[in-house]
């Protein structure tokens, strides 16, 4: 997978992080018989959704660590390269996905619990919604079988989707005090891509989607405790 991204202005930019990202591919035979060291609950979600309510959320209650889904060092350049072109940009957060997952991997970390807040499943589901955003084929040609498949090095063990009906989920936007994102503004505008966005959140493998309309912040929480507790095997939560 990485030789997708060998070549391209991210892995010349951040040879450090590409060196990092491919030693952790490179290791992960070794991780087919022991454990990965850190355990990774990813949270995706459209805006709206209440996706970052509930990372807040499950890092505070949680005791672990927070991150938005790309390695620190790249997530500071993360809007110069929205205004790349869409196979720059996929590269450079794919980039991101391998090398936050080789840092919480490799380097020791302070705990044994991550949350991401998106993960590799936005990269490709976006990668998918913007060829459906311009294709003028039908968008169910475009979308790939499912399940959609994790590559190893970056499946997290706990994959939790929250998805809310089209007309709240765009109330909750609307009634927002914040500039309304890029990433929003193109939701908006395609019903094509936002709708294969979701259809690839909701059919990655492994994924436990939780409907969000109708349901208070406690609600959520609940749920998703119970989700993790459940995959993650332990009451400790």
């Amino acid at each position: 997978m990485l030789a997708l991204v060998s070549g391209s202005k991210a892995a010349r930019q951040f040879p450090k992080e590409f060196d990092l990202a491919l030693n952790w591919i490179q290791v992960q035979p070794f991780y087919t018989i022991f454990p990965r060291p850190v355990k990774i609950i990813a949270v995706e979600g459209l805006d709206g959704t209440g996706k970052s309510t509930l990372v807040n959320f499950l890092s505070c209650h949680l005791k672990a660590e927070a991150h938005y889904g790309l390695h620190k060092e790249l997530l500071t350049h993360r809007y110069d390269y929205d205004l790349e072109e869409e196979s720059e940009k996929r590269q450079f957060y794919l980039l991101g996905n391998i090398a936050l997952m080789a840092e919480l991997q490799i380097v020791p970390q302070k705990k044994a619990l991550s949350i991401l807040d998106r993960s590799y499943a936005t990269t490709l589901s976006y990668a998918l919604g913007n060829m459906a955003r311009t294709a003028q084929d039908p968008i169910e040609q475009l979308l790939p079988p499912v399940p959609i498949r994790w590559p190893a090095h970056l499946r997290p063990d706990v994959y939790i989707v929250l998805h809310c009906e089209e007309q709240e989920r765009l109330r909750r936007v609307n009634g927002r005090s914040v500039v309304e994102t890029n990433e929003e503004k193109d939701l908006a505008a395609s019903n094509a891509m936002r709708r294969t966005i979701d259809y690839c959140y909701r059919n990655f493998e492994g994924a436990t989607v939780i409907d969000t309309t109708h349901l208070g912040h406690d609600e959520v929480n609940g749920l998703a405790l119970q989700v993790i507790n459940e995959q993650l095997n332990t009451s400790e939560v």
